[in-house]
Order: structure tokens, then C-alpha cells, then sequence
């Protein structure tokens, strides 16, 4: 399915999950009622999410066989690179979303797809999170919170969420994906103001 598929009614406000330590500060039911998109490994963590936005190949299969009550919205191509080649999924069952050439590692994301739109196209760049953003912005939301995208300094003296990743990930890595990544995110939001889309950071 595409992008054009997709009926759901959307709330007013979205929020949009990384994978930063604030998560874990969270009451329970804290998000009940709330409309909640994970990204990534979030799945994993979260049982309340509503939808879930990937592009690396890794987790498609464990979401379409395992949590198939999320509407999962996944990249053409593994990472947003077509020379990474097509991500294999089961289209029947996930919205597919494409992006402005491989922006896999731009740091930058594109926004003139604002002022020019393109069918199934949404804005994005090298971070899952604003892959999330521009799918949303892409089904019209206007209002979108990012929770638990914490930056390079993290939250609470950690960086990610307890058990996010183990201990063959070198935390320096995830420390510089975060730093650009709020390079990126800043970005969006600055620009897509400009559209009136109104994107905050929240903290517990």
C-alpha cells in the first residue's frame, strides 16, 4: 500500500518516539488516549504504540509477524538508498513511503517538498525519527511532539533507554548519530513553521 491508503483519522497532536533516556521517566498510563508512532526498535519497549516508521530492514519482519496491530509505514529502500536495494516486506499489510533521492546520510533534510509536492514522497534525511516527521507531515498533521529525542547530551546522564542497545554498540556511536540527528530535527522544525506545522520537543 501507499501512503494515499492510509485512512485512519487522524488526532490533532502526534507523538513521534526515539529512543532517547526521558522514556523511560514516563508514568505508565501516561499515554493513554494519546496517538503514539515509535520508530525503529520502539516496539520493542512500547505496547501503547499506534503506528511504527522504519527504514532499516532489520525489524520488518518481526513487526509484520509479531505486531501486526501496528500500522507500520516503511522506506522503499532499506535506509532511504536505493543502492542498499528494496526493502523486503509484505505490501498487503505496510504503507510504503518514499524520499528525494538517498538521503540515507543527509544530515539536512529537503524541504522543498513543501512548496512542491510529490505523490508518496516525504520529506526526510539520514535519522528515523525525521523520516516519522515527514510521513505525518505528509497525512496532514500539523501538530507533532518528539519524545525521548534527548540529543548527544542525553537525559538524566544517559543516552538511550534502558536495554535499547547492548554492550557490542559503542556509546560514542550513538552519541554523534544523536548530536546530527538534532541538527536535522532543529531544521524541520524551524522550517516547517513556516507551513504552520508546529513541532515540539517534550520532556517527562
Amino acid at each position: 500500500m501507499l501512503l494515499s491508503d492510509y485512512k485512519r483519522k487522524l488526532p490533532k497532536v502526534v507523538y513521534i518516539f526515539g529512543s532517547g533516556a526521558s522514556l523511560d521517566y514516563y508514568p505508565k498510563n501516561h499515554w493513554d488516549r494519546k496517538f503514539t508512532v515509535g520508530v525503529n526498535m520502539a516496539y520493542k519497549f512500547d505496547s501503547h504504540l499506534d503506528a511504527i516508521v522504519v527504514s532499516h530492514r532489520t525489524h520488518i519482519k518481526d513487526i509484520q509477524s509479531n505486531h501486526s496491530h501496528l500500522d507500520l509505514f516503511v522506506s522503499r529502500y532499506d535506509c532511504t538508498i536505493k543502492s542498499k536495494g528494496l526493502n523486503e516486506v509484505d505490501k498487503s499489510s505496510a504503507y510504503i513511503y518514499d524520499s528525494l533521492g538517498d538521503t540515507g546520510h543527509t544530515v539536512i533534510p529537503d524541504i522543498s517538498l513543501m512548496h512542491q509536492p510529490k505523490d508518496n514522497t516525504v520529506i526526510t534525511c539520514g535519522d528515523t525519527v525525521c523520516r516519522a516527521i515527514g510521513v505525518f507531515v505528509y497525512l496532514g498533521v500539523k501538530e507533532i511532539r518528539l519524545v525521548g529525542c534527548d540529543g548527544g547530551g542525553g537525559y538524566n546522564k544517559m543516552h538511550n533507554r534502558n536495554g535499547y542497545y547492548d554492550s557490542s554498540v559503542n556509546p560514542l556511536i550513538s552519541i554523534g548519530h544523536a548530536n546530527r540527528s538534532m541538527i536535522a530535527k532543529k531544521h524541520m522544525i524551524k522550517e516547517l513553521r513556516e507551513y504552520g506545522i508546529n513541532i515540539k520537543f517534550k520532556k517527562p
